[in-house]
């Protein structure tokens, strides 16, 4: 006896269930596939993000130098100081602070030999380091005793100050004390003290003269541009109109004897 048939719609369920399960895992396989590509190109955007900071910071620095990098220039300045290299700077540092320099000045200044200085080294490369910065110095002017009197001297000669000093000690020690006097007050206004021996002495001055004696120089320039003040014991005489004098009469004498 042969078994009985059994119908085929039993079949048919197990088939579609089959074919949505296949489905299914399908497409957990894609969304893990595209899971695993965006962590990728994440990690490749975070390593990339470094390096194209990095350049953006060399162009911007390359920008700023650019701006701020000095000129260099070579060549002869006043027909001296052949082959030297000097730097001009074709606009300000932004983030540095400029260099606390004083300018070279002008006007005119005496200085007086020094007390002590006898073969007049020390006042004679004061008066060539202070011509170096623009200064024109007068000798030749003979002290006077009071403030009023410096500066009715300063007001007729038209000068800036007077450069006075002494020296102090042996060859193994000096001082060398230099002082500034107005030439608007009369009055000293800045004093340097430099302490070296008598060998080493020349190299400190030029090297820190100007830097103590030149704001206080700077300004003694600024002042000698107001109007000065007329001293109280200048003497003015106002003559006023000449009068005419009538011309002699010849026959006064003859007059006069008679």
């Amino acid at each position: 006896m042969s078994p009985p048939h059994r119908p085929t719609s039993i079949a048919l369920p197990v088939m579609v269930a089959a074919v949505a399960l296949a489905a299914s895992l399908a497409a957990g396989a894609r969304a893990e596939a595209s899971v695993t590509k965006a962590k990728g190109r994440a990690k490749t955007a975070a390593a990339t993000a470094p390096a194209s900071k990095s350049k953006a910071r060399g162009k911007s620095k390359a920008r700023t130098s650019s701006r701020t990098s000095p000129k260099i220039s070579g060549g002869k300045r006043g027909g001296a100081h052949a082959g030297v290299t000097t730097v001009e700077s074709s606009s300000t540092f932004p983030f540095h602070r400029p260099a606390n320099v004083v300018p070279n000045q002008h006007g005119k200044v005496v200085v007086f030999p020094f007390r002590d200085d006898d073969d007049d080294r020390v006042s004679t490369q004061v008066g060539q380091l202070l011509e170096a910065r623009g200064i024109e110095v007068v000798t030749g002017v003979r002290r006077v005793d009071s403030a009023e009197q410096y500066r009715d001297v300063a007001t007729q000669l038209e000068l800036v100050g007077y450069v006075d000093g002494d020296l102090r000690g042996g060859d193994q020690r000096t001082r060398a004390t230099i002082r500034l006097r107005s030439g608007y007050s009369g009055r000293n206004v800045s004093q340097a003290t430099f302490t070296e021996s008598r060998a080493d002495l020349p190299r400190r001055l030029s090297d820190d003269l100007w830097k103590k004696l030149g704001p206080a120089l700077a300004r003694a320039c600024a002042d000698a541009e107001k109007p000065r003040r007329s001293s109280r014991t200048t003497l003015r005489i106002n003559a006023g109109v000449p009068l005419e004098t009538a011309p002699a009469d010849p026959f006064a004498d003859e007059t006069a004897q008679r």
